[in-house]
């Protein structure tokens, strides 16, 4: 019962926190590329979220950078397709910049994108030119179970059966409970929940698993780029064991953000975009 807990209480943490299109059957992945301008950026969205979260960004920024957006299979409407892995999805991702000849990218990420930017720089460290991480962790799960590991060879089944066994309505009931702490905005939580209610939920829940199986705190060590980190205000209350968990990536940022709400680039978008402006300039 208490493993049940921790998981659900871990999922409400996560989940609280001119275009062309191009797909190939290479990447478990969609993009889409807005702007032209010299410098690229690439715009990964959260667990379960829609690339619609950077639209308010990337029309401040499409007018002077080409950006990318990643639209990962399985979240927010796009069909689940092959086995979903973090490891994965984070190889494919390396591969795509490098053969598409992404100059000097500049990779941003919140939550579950924001980990994957760490642990990209922290794998291919020449990669980028720098990251930004809006609201993540190298280890949510060690941030409230100091005694946390990874495991080997986990098993997801218990975890895909509890986003399963759920009915829609229970499912939908329970994203609207959550959504509330992920941003104050009406219609922003309905975004939020709508996105939730398109991923394909075995899916999500296989990348849930994993996520909470990860711990990049040590391979921080390996990063070279400069690196903006944008936190909300809660996990300002805990700073020293938040910060902590950064202590291995040397050339870093954190800032905290006058929000207490998962999705800084919509309750605290003044200080995100003044933020996210002073750094990829």
């Amino acid at each position: 019962m208490k493993t049940k807990n921790l998981v659900w209480s871990l999922l409400m943490i996560l989940l609280s926190f001119g275009i062309c299109s191009a797909q190939s059957n290479d990447y478990p992945f969609k993009v889409k590329i807005s702007g032209n301008g010299a410098k690229n950026l690439i715009f990964i969205p959260g667990f379960m979220s829609s690339v619609d979260v950077w639209n308010e960004t990337i029309g401040e920024l499409s007018s002077t950078y080409k950006c990318y957006t990643i639209q990962f299979d399985g979240f927010a409407g796009q069909p689940a397709q092959g086995e979903p892995s973090l490891s994965n999805w984070k190889a494919s991702l390396a591969t795509y910049i490098q053969k598409e000849k992404i100059k000097n990218p500049i990779i941003i990420g919140h939550s579950l994108g924001g980990v994957m930017a760490l642990d990209l720089a922290s794998t291919y460290p020449d990669l980028m030119q720098s990251i930004v991480v809006v609201d993540a962790l190298p280890s949510l799960s060690a941030a409230f179970n100091p005694n946390f590991k990874v495991q080997e060879n986990l098993d997801c089944t218990d975890i895909i059966m509890q986003f399963t066994g759920l009915t829609d309505e229970q499912f939908k009931t329970m994203q609207e409970q959550t959504a509330g702490s992920m941003s104050t905005i009406p219609e922003k939580q309905k975004e939020i929940v709508n996105w939730s209610l398109k991923s394909d939920r075995e899916a999500s829940a296989k990348i849930f698993c994993e996520f909470n199986n990860t711990d990049l705190r040590a391979q921080l060590a390996k990063a070279k780029v400069p690196a903006l980190i944008m936190l909300n205000s809660r996990f300002g209350q805990m700073k020293e064991g938040i910060n902590s968990q950064y202590t291995a990536y040397a050339n870093k940022d954190i800032q905290y953000a006058p929000s207490p709400t998962h999705f800084l680039m919509f309750d605290a978008k003044d200080w995100y975009l003044t933020q996210l402006r002073n750094f990829i300039k």
